[in-house]
């Protein structure tokens, strides 16, 4: 049985293997063949494969809880420094607590530059979705070493969620 091509991402053995070539990545299969497909579905043949030429591979989710300030003030969270570099492709917060939300303004920052947000959470239902109306094309490709953090300026309680893939 060959080995997985190097930058693979995922790899499922469909049938017999033909040739592998490392160097190129490259497996040719012989899917006409008969093979064994018990647990197809399972999962078990599948394999992750990650090494320093992959991208996009692996999707990554930050949650940020965040509750209301002191009357006044704004109230900061952070997640970091991140290990790895990484691009940001979504962003929501999903409101919390017992009733409507009076105030609450939300915004995400990679560091001191403002990612998206900010998220207004005002009049807002618990478990409503508030979604971001556009990630920064210029901030949202975050370095190793970057921090994620986010200000609440608002009496809003909830979390901040951050959809992103390693780049």
């Amino acid at each position: 049985m060959g080995d997985p091509p190097v930058n693979g991402a995922l790899v499922r053995q469909v049938g017999r293997v033909l040739h592998s070539d490392k160097k190129d990545g490259i497996i040719e299969f012989d899917v006409t063949s008969e093979s064994d497909h018990v647990g197809a579905l399972t999962g078990v043949h599948c394999k992750a494969v990650l090494n320093a030429d992959s991208a996009g591979t692996i999707p990554v989710m930050y949650r940020f809880p965040f509750s209301a300030p002191p009357s006044g003030k704004k109230a900061a969270f952070e997640v970091g420094p991140l290990k790895f570099k990484a691009k940001i492709v979504d962003a929501w917060v999903v409101v919390e607590g017992k009733k409507p939300q009076t105030s609450g303004s939300i915004t995400l920052f990679a560091g001191v530059q403002e990612i998206a947000g900010p998220f207004d959470a005002s009049g807002k239902e618990p478990g409503a979705i508030v979604r971001a109306e556009n990630i920064s094309a210029s901030y949202s490709t975050l370095s190793e070493g970057t921090a994620l953090r986010i200000e609440n300026t608002g009496k809003a309680r909830g979390a901040l969620f951050v959809l992103a893939y390693r780049a």
